[in-house]
């Protein structure tokens, strides 16, 4: 299958903090797949490491107070023309990122309270009809490519 993934979940220092991690069970589950990788705030013109930004309302704010909603919304209008152009399946993108967040997301308030809600490139990309999950969504993920594998026709 062809699949969208966040940069970061595959080890690219490419988080606000510039930290790296990588999830080996993901990493694991996605052998031998045909595997595209996108980080929206990069691409979208943020520097690593980067101040975190959270959403508020209908911007993103760092927590120095600096508006860069642009930037999220640029990065994310790349992540789908990368979807679109590479006709993937699905996605797999980081939760609570406020570009990639697929169920939870911080509140805006630099506290560490996560509310329901879809990052910037998420929103994006499942208005556009493409299915999103995060790296939490095991299970399904690996349903996913379980009924691919049993699926003669792909």
């Amino acid at each position: 299958m062809k699949i969208l993934i966040s940069r970061c979940l595959m080890g690219a220092p490419c988080r606000y903090n510039g930290e790296r991690i990588i999830n080996i069970e993901l990493l694991s589950l996605l052998e031998g797949q045909k595997l595209y990788f996108t980080c929206p705030e990069v691409e979208g013109g943020l520097p690593t490491p980067r101040s975190p930004a959270e959403i508020k309302g209908s911007r993103v704010i760092t927590n120095l107070g600096n508006d860069v909603t642009e930037s999220f919304h640029i990065g994310a209008e790349i992540a789908l023309e990368r979807a679109r152009f590479k006709n993937v399946d699905f996605v797999i993108f980081k939760e609570q990122s406020p570009s990639c967040g697929v169920k939870r997301v911080y509140d805006g308030n630099f506290t560490g309270t996560l509310m329901e809600g879809q990052g910037i490139a998420t929103k994006k990309l499942t208005d556009d009809g493409f299915r999103v999950y995060s790296e939490e969504d095991m299970e399904e993920i690996k349903k996913l490519l379980e009924a691919n594998d049993e699926d003669p026709s792909e």
